[in-house]
């Protein structure tokens, strides 16, 4: 089986939200990225609330995307991903463990990522990180706002 890095036809297949083909999206990406995978997705931030995002994989970085405007919320190196948990359950969920030197000094954050696709995402990634851990876990739905 190839690998999504070197199929352009999985790539464009796994572009769900056509960031890469998007106009608006041109200054975005560095000239040496390029764009595994993107989904809208709901982020729940720290107080809860959930919000409307795209979340884009490239070779280089996550990137937490509005989307209306494809302005950049956050990008995040995948050299700064600690680790990833997934939630199954009746809602899916993803965690994305970030290492303290991309939030700041003494600081960890963890992305809550709500969508069906969690896996899907997930196994992008990890092409692109190969040594990041992964861990499994069962989510009732209380638990998830």
């Amino acid at each position: 089986a190839r690998s999504v890095l070197t199929s352009d036809v999985l790539r464009r297949a796994l572009d769900h939200a056509k960031v890469a083909t998007d106009k608006r999206a041109g200054s975005i990406f560095m000239s040496d990225e390029t764009v595994l995978y993107s989904r809208q997705m709901i982020k729940v931030n720290k107080r809860g609330r959930r919000q409307e995002r795209i979340f884009v994989c490239t070779n280089r970085a996550v990137y937490n995307l509005e989307p209306r405007s494809l302005g950049v919320r956050r990008r995040i190196g995948l050299h700064t991903l600690d680790s990833v948990t997934l939630g199954k359950g009746a809602r899916p969920q993803m965690l994305l463990h970030v290492r303290e030197e991309h939030v700041g000094e003494g600081e960890s954050e963890t992305y809550c990522l709500l969508g069906e696709d969690a896996e899907e995402f997930t196994n992008v990634i990890t092409q692109c990180v190969p040594d990041l851990a992964i861990s499994h876990v069962a989510v009732e739905d209380r638990q998830v706002r």
